[in-house]
């Protein structure tokens, strides 16, 4: 199988500090935020005294003949040129290593570069990297850029001459605050300076490259940024350099009005530290990330084959890198997710829930992370129903709901939904963090959930959905589906929380509606899109914690004939969300390919996926949302954190 992405992450940290190719030759143009404005970073090589265009727009050197091999890891993208006599490969190490999260919370990427000889003799390489300063400065914004003293390194920084953190909130927004970094450990033949970057490439190409140390400019048209010129020769047995680039967003996000830092400064002070902490620490962690991708291709191939493992590799980063990791002032761990390309809502409830597959796997403290700040927020005045919230702002202000507009009318809400996933994903982190406190802490909250599903789960009054593009929609069985699945979790938490009884109810409630389900859902070969539409279908992936977390409230033979019928449904591209358009959600699609546990159908209902993949027509970071015939043109949904819920086939595996 071909190994085409419809982007590639090249520098992927969180929502703002995110960087694309959306071209299989990054030379075909520049790179991009994740949400479509350009970055004009660019990757030149002086071979020989050839000059070769490898990354970003340009027309005074030539791109190379070949498109580079991309490669993709959790960790690592690696793009490799064969060039005349040398192969060149530039590694972005971004160490997003789970079970480390001070580590992973650190907005710092490794670039490596390796050069070698491959016709056996040597060749003096000079290789210029510029990077552009609307990483961090918006456009018309006074500049300044200065070099640091530091101990371990040459530091080079650039920012917005007046900063205003956490100042603007939208969905398809670069940030607009705090300071971007180049940094060059000592030892490395690399000089950097800051400025206009076309004319440090003019430099370049006349080798007459000198380092400015500091730089000062008022809004202008030139392309500003930092540059950096290195020298290596390239000879069979291979040599390498390395630098890093940061971003320090100054604050990470404001929380009910208080503005937290990022998770990594509850161990360094500032980033400077940060800066000696990743060169000391780079040997180790390139071979941690090196042991953790192998480790997670190889779960993932155990799963479902080679297919699955480029689907999981390709789902990783983003997975994490639309979210913020932040701290409160107790110490705690909140991780907060962003709505990317829907509405840019923080924390949403909805999101959360689709993503945790990932989390779960390999590191469940980050639900635990995503939880709390919505318990907290649930928990106050400001939150008024007497069911779970969708989200806790726009990013990066999360001071309480947006979704459903000023007033929060009831009928734009997902009372169902919402209740339902925070009392599945509660149970959830008990089976999977049992020495979690979070759920004891707020089992009160969680009970009035309950009793809200108690009342009105089982046949969903008319409502919206985690799927709301697809409109409101009564009696939804896959809704119920959900609620009734709740009622066992908060089974699940109260027999934890020493409460017998509403233990014994809950999972008596939880049998006495799946079993009224399975009647009347049915629909012959398979089961109802909604209660009283007969001929209607629908993915029923809220099925998939049943067997997960040990409810069975539900036969097998449910999951059996669903899967029969999907298989039969199935387009191109996959198979549709439900009867009433040919679009699918991958994430959802993920989650129903585990239902019977058999390898057979987990394959068949992945490999579509795999497909679009390779073959969609849109360049852009994987969406989740896409038309499963045609083109396999995007909906909308870009670089969202519920790709996570692609490593659902990882989760069964762990039963």
């Amino acid at each position: 199988m071909n190994k085409r992405m419809p982007a590639y992450p090249v520098i992927t940290h969180d929502p703002f500090f995110s960087i694309w190719s959306f071209n299989d030759d990054p030379a075909d143009g520049p790179l991009y935020h994740w949400g479509g404005d350009f970055i004009d970073n660019k990757l030149w090589i002086d071979a020989d005294g050839k000059l070769i265009r490898l990354i970003g727009s340009g027309s005074a050197a030539q791109k190379n003949d070949k498109t580079p091999v991309w490669e993709i890891t959790a960790t690592r993208t690696t793009l490799t040129w064969e060039l005349p006599g040398i192969s060149f490969a530039v590694d972005f190490l971004t160490p997003a290593l789970l079970e480390k999260p001070a580590v992973l919370s650190r907005p710092l990427t490794y670039v490596i570069f390796r050069a070698k000889s491959t016709d056996g003799r040597e060749h003096a390489l000079r290789i210029f990297s510029g990077f552009d300063a609307g990483i961090t400065v918006a456009a018309g914004t006074d500049a300044l850029y200065r070099r640091l003293a530091h101990k371990d390194a040459q530091v080079c920084c650039t920012g917005a001459r007046d900063q205003n953190p956490l100042a603007r909130t939208a969905d398809r927004i670069k940030i607009e605050w705090g300071y971007f970094y180049a940094v060059v450990p000592n030892g490395q033949n690399t000089l950097m300076r800051c400025g206009d970057l076309n004319q440090a490439l003019t430099d370049f190409q006349e080798n007459n490259w000198t380092p400015y140390d500091e730089f000062s400019r008022a809004n202008d048209t030139d392309l500003q940024g930092i540059s950096l010129l290195t020298g290596m020769k390239a000879t069979p047995s291979g040599c390498e350099s390395y630098f890093a680039i940061a971003c320090d967003d100054l604050y990470a996000v404001e929380f009910l009005q208080q503005r937290l830092d990022a998770y990594w400064k509850g161990s360094l002070r500032d980033m400077g530290e940060l800066f000696s902490a990743a060169i000391a620490d780079f040997p180790v962690l390139r071979q941690e990330c090196a042991a953790f991708d192998a480790r997670l291709s190889a779960d993932a191939a155990a799963a479902g084959g080679e297919q699955y493992v480029f689907l999981c590799n390709a789902a990783c980063r983003q997975a994490i890198a639309g979210h913020k990791l932040a701290r409160d002032n107790r110490g705690n761990m909140l991780f907060f997710s962003k709505e990317n390309d829907s509405n840019g809502c923080i924390a949403t409830v909805d999101v959360t829930y689709p993503s945790v597959p990932l989390f779960f796997r390999y590191a469940p403290e980050f639900v635990e992370g995503m939880l709390r700040p919505i318990f907290e927020y649930a928990s106050t005045e400001k939150w008024k129903f007497n069911f779970a919230p969708h989200d806790l702002g726009r990013f990066p202000r999360a001071n309480g709901q947006v979704y459903g507009g000023v007033a929060l009318s009831e009928i734009y809400q997902m009372p169902v939904e919402e209740c339902g996933n925070m009392l599945i994903l509660s149970a959830a982190l008990l089976h999977y963090r049992p020495e979690t406190t979070l759920v004891r802490e707020y089992q009160p909250l969680l009970k009035k959930w309950a009793e809200y599903l108690l009342e009105k789960g089982y046949d969903p009054e008319k409502q919206l959905c985690t799927d709301d593009f697809a409109g409101h929609l009564a009696h939804n069985t896959n809704l119920s589906l959900k609620a009734i699945t709740a009622l066992a979790a908060y089974s699940r938490i109260a027999e934890y929380s020493g409460i017998n009884s509403e233990a014994e109810q809950y999972r008596k409630a939880a049998e006495e509606f799946a079993a009224r389900w399975v009647v009347e859902a049915d629909d012959g070969d398979h089961y109802r899109l909604a209660f009283d539409q007969p001929g209607s279908w629908s993915l029923k992936y809220n099925l998939f914690w049943d067997k997960l977390l040990g409810f069975d409230l539900f036969p097998p033979e449910v999951a059996e004939k669903e899967i029969a019928f999907y298989k039969k449904m199935q387009n191109p591209y996959g198979v549709p969300l439900d009867n009433r358009a040919e679009y699918t959600k991958c994430d959802w699609l993920l989650w129903t390919a585990t239902l019977t546990g058999k390898r057979e159908d987990f394959d068949a209902l992945t490999e579509p996926v795999c497909r679009w993949l390779n073959e969609g027509i849109d360049r852009c970071p994987m969406s989740d949302w896409y038309f499963t015939t045609g083109e396999g043109k995007v909906c909308s949904f870009r670089a969202r954190t519920v790709v996570g819920g692609l490593f659902a086939g990882l989760l069964r595996t762990c039963i």
